[in-house]
């Protein structure tokens, strides 16, 4: 008789990917299907943000600026994982409570973090302007898919998202300053 093995993580390398790829390109059904799924999407994600923290760590590396520059480099990439959950986080409550969302957090969360794979192109310099850019229409899909909020709501989510990081980044910035006097 088979021993039924029951693991914390399965992998389906090519589900996977193609889940990845889908969510790059706007497809909803794959969009809702990430939002649905269960714990695997979530590890998968945080796989993802994982990853794209480190290649925008490596992308940066070909700059060459010693020891220094490879602490405030790993030290950037940290921030960025750490600021896009933050971006997610506040994100979904404006759409939720501000904005009737209908999601909850972690079906928002999984395919947010899926399309965090598109800052893997930021390993070329110059691509990193197109990746924010289809970063936030991937955003707007994902926004309308899965906390079903209509074209409007969405692109008002994402600008008062924006400027509430924007206001916060400001007042970060100007407390480490005053620091400094």
């Amino acid at each position: 008789m088979a021993e039924k093995k029951d693991y914390l993580f399965k992998f389906d390398t090519d589900r996977e990917i193609n889940d990845i790829a889908g969510v790059l390109r706007l497809d909803p059904k794959v969009i809702a299907a990430v939002s649905a799924r269960g714990r695997d999407a979530l590890i998968v994600g945080g796989l993802v943000i994982v990853l794209s923290g480190l290649a925008n760590f490596l992308g940066s590396m070909f700059f060459g600026s010693g020891l220094v520059g490879i602490v405030a480099h790993l030290t950037i990439a940290v921030i960025g994982v750490l600021g896009f959950l933050f971006f997610v986080i506040l994100l979904h409550y404006i759409a939720e409570k501000l904005m009737g969302g209908k999601a909850p957090i972690l079906s928002f969360a999984k395919p947010m973090a899926y399309a965090f794979a598109v800052t893997w192109v930021n390993l070329i310099y110059f691509l990193q302007f197109f990746s924010t850019i289809w970063f936030f229409i991937i955003t707007f899909t994902i926004l309308k898919t899965v906390h079903q909020l209509d074209t409007g709501r969405a692109v008002v989510s994402i600008i008062l998202a924006l400027l509430a990081l924007g206001v916060i980044t400001v007042f970060l910035g100007v407390g480490t300053l005053s620091e400094g006097l």
